[in-house]
């Protein structure tokens, strides 16, 4: 299994956001927040989460954060976690 550098979960986000309890435009501002708390200082990283404040809908979210996966993918550097495994039922 890969070493990842640095570990970005969101899988919260996703679930408020699937729960209807947050807008999209509100998980795409707390997602850049969290980036900058990584503090990775690569000017493509910081290209790519200040593309969060831009999003308008779940079209330009997917898309930044779809360059956020290339990213990451490079060398192992980040790994995004975006699934919330709710197991409460299992047993």
């Amino acid at each position: 299994m890969a070493k990842w550098k640095k570990t970005l979960d969101i899988s919260d986000l996703h679930q408020a956001y699937g729960d209807g309890s947050i807008t999209i435009i509100q998980v795409a501002k707390e997602v850049h927040s969290r980036c900058l708390k990584l503090k990775i200082n690569d000017i493509q990283f910081m290209n790519i989460t200040s593309n969060f404040l831009l999003i308008e809908d779940i079209d330009d979210y997917d898309s930044v954060l779809s360059d956020l996966y290339d990213f990451g993918d490079e060398d192992h550097k980040l790994w995004i976690n975006t699934m919330h495994f709710d197991v409460s039922g299992c047993g």
